[in-house]
């Protein structure tokens, strides 16, 4: 048997030893910038067809959503989002589920500094993406199955 004092001792090592393994210390975080094409944190398009992005892109920019585009540019985070999600070809989602959200979404959104859905991007952000999804917009272009 192991006096209390011993067991003690024990017990200190063991914690020290289990302390000596794990760093808490903070680090230097710098979120990735995305603006020159990257989809950190969103999905791997670089798996995909370019030319599908390429034109759901176009169809996004200069085409049937352009004025919803242009009203999403005026909200620096909606920008940026759209750029990840289209880089990511990351629109086929439903508005109106968002507790099912893909995790290109939200993790776009986050790279975005969307803090949530009172964020003012996402009233900037929602009139694109129905566009994008609509059967007059992009759907066909950008893959969205079914618009919601």
């Amino acid at each position: 048997m192991i006096p209390t004092r011993g067991a003690a001792s024990i017990a200190a090592i063991a914690l020290a030893m289990l302390a000596a393994c794990v760093d808490t210390s903070p680090i230097d975080y710098v979120a990735p910038d995305l603006r020159d094409g990257a989809t950190e944190g969103g999905n791997d398009a670089s798996s995909m067809d370019a030319g599908l992005v390429a034109a759901c892109k176009e169809c996004i920019t200069q085409g049937a959503c352009k004025s919803q585009y242009q009203g999403c540019l005026k909200n620096q985070k909606c920008g940026f989002e759209t750029a990840c999600l289209v880089d990511a070809y990351c629109l086929n989602f439903s508005l109106t589920d968002i507790a099912n959200l893909p995790a290109c979404v939200n993790n776009c959104a986050a790279d975005a500094g969307v803090t949530g859905q009172s964020d003012p991007a996402v009233l900037a952000f929602a009139p694109l993406i129905v566009c994008a999804q609509s059967a007059t917009g992009c759907a066909a272009v950008c893959d969205v199955g079914t618009s919601p």
